[in-house]
């Protein structure tokens, strides 16, 4: 039986069907959606009503303090406290002040006047450095008094800086320098990170000790200052809380401050005990050149005050029938040399020596040890082929030590041997005395630049 065809697909869906899948569909898309922006808003946070309104914070700060970068750190974050939308901002007066930003100093207390602060909290810790405008190698090694410090200007740079290099001599160099600016166009000078930026052309270097302490003092509420800026006030300091980067051993600095304001008294140099008269011999004069001659010593350095008292010494022992040889000493300075001394002059009748002494350059460490030990080998040998006493005459400002006390001790008596050789040792400027050295020699430590002649003179048996 034939069949007819109707004209419809037989695959068509019923419109009922659409409209059903269209639903559906429709459907999956607005839960697709929902979740979506569920879980955007869980992830985003939610931005805080200000339900009090807006409030500020009054910020003050003192000399050597920069606020800016605080207050700008803080209000970044859109702070809210109790309700109240905060915003920092700097004021002009203390009385005016929730909080107060300060280095910690002794001058602190005096500028918060009238007002009473709950607490002090580091927010900041920044470290001195020194500056200058020449050859960074100037910085290497610096002797303390050759650096100006900024005590007009930056007083919490210079105290932290002196202190840091020159110790307990720092409140006499914090006075010295009361006029000193920071704009002083001095070869070497102490300046706090951004200055020594803003200086231009140059090299810094950060000084280990010299860390300086910004502190945030929240006030109590008074006059204008509300419970609620003081609060905040409280929220501010703690997000800027920098107490875990405090250095434990920075040193104290209260004798330097009060230099600031305060005369100095000045120390008095003890007479030092004339020493004994040696009787002449044939003299090595061992001198000590390394960088910490250039120390100031009265009107020169010790260097050149050493060497200008030695030179007629080299000649009289000449005219006395006495032999003088010369060496100085320091650390090796050139590439490929493994010694610190150098012999510059033979034992000879003193007239070069003389000469040769006003003629050295400075620089590296004082290797004193290792320096005597062979200048003892060579006035033992020239006793041993005269038949006469020598004498080792070593002038020094310290050691640098480059071998340990009992190789020291053991060598300095081999060097000598069954020679007639004797050490006279004058210790010259207030670095620290070798005990070792000290105790195997006849020992004299000068620190008046009026009694050095007559020490090295009485040292060489004239």
């Amino acid at each position: 039986m034939a069949r007819h065809s109707s004209g419809k697909n037989n695959y068509a869906l019923s419109g009922s069907v659409i409209v059903v899948g269209v639903v559906i569909l429709a459907l999956i898309a607005a839960l697709v959606w929902w979740f979506s922006l569920r879980d955007n808003a869980q992830s985003e946070p939610q931005a805080q009503e200000c339900i009090q309104g807006e409030m500020i914070l009054p910020v003050a700060e003192s000399q050597g303090v920069s606020a800016e970068a605080l207050i700008n750190q803080w209000n970044e974050t859109g702070p809210v406290v109790r309700d109240y939308c905060v915003t920092a901002e700097l004021v002009d007066s203390v009385d005016d002040a929730a909080v107060l930003l300060t280095t910690d100093n002794p001058r602190a207390a005096e500028l918060l006047g009238d007002r009473t602060a709950s607490s002090a909290v580091p927010v900041d810790v920044w470290t001195g450095q020194l500056w200058t405008a020449g050859d960074e190698t100037a910085l290497n090694d610096v002797d303390p008094a050759e650096v100006s410090y900024p005590v007009a200007t930056d007083p919490d740079t210079a105290v932290a800086v002196a202190v840091a290099l020159a110790g307990e001599g720092a409140p006499a160099l914090i006075q010295r320098d009361r006029e000193v600016t920071t704009d002083s166009d001095a070869e070497i000078l102490a300046v706090g990170p951004a200055a020594g930026i803003h200086k231009g052309a140059g090299a810094t270097e950060v000084i280990d000790g010299a860390e300086v302490v910004t502190l945030a003092h929240i006030l109590s509420p008074a006059g204008d200052v509300t419970e609620e800026q003081s609060r905040a006030a409280a929220a501010f300091t703690d997000f800027h809380d920098a107490t875990g980067d405090v250095p434990a051993d920075l040193p104290d600095r209260s004798a330097a401050w009060a230099a600031v304001t305060e005369d100095v008294a000045a120390e008095e140099t003890p007479e030092a005990e004339a020493p004994e008269t040696a009787a002449p011999a044939d003299t090595l004069i061992l001198l000590d050149t390394s960088a910490g001659t250039t120390a100031a010593f009265g009107d020169r350095s010790i260097y050149a005050a050493s060497a200008a008292a030695l030179g007629p010494i080299a000649r009289d022992l000449g005219a006395g029938g006495q032999q003088v040889a010369l060496w100085n000493y320091s650390s090796p300075l050139n590439p490929g040399v493994t010694q610190g001394w150098r012999r510059n002059v033979n034992f000879s009748d003193g007239r070069q020596a003389a000469d040769a002494v006003l003629r050295f350059g400075t620089g590296g460490v004082p290797q004193t040890r290792s320096a005597l030990v062979a200048a003892l080998a060579n006035a033992a040998d020239q006793s041993r082929a005269t038949g006469e006493p020598a004498r080792v005459l070593l002038v020094t400002s310290g050691t640098a030590q480059d071998m340990d006390d009992a190789a020291f001790t053991q060598a300095f008596t081999d060097a000598i041997g069954d020679a007639d050789v004797s050490v006279d040792v004058v210790h010259v400027g207030g670095g620290e005395v070798d005990g070792v050295l000290a105790g195997l020699t006849g020992h004299t430590q000068i620190t008046d630049p009026a009694q050095l002649e007559s020490a090295l003179r009485a040292a060489a048996g004239l």
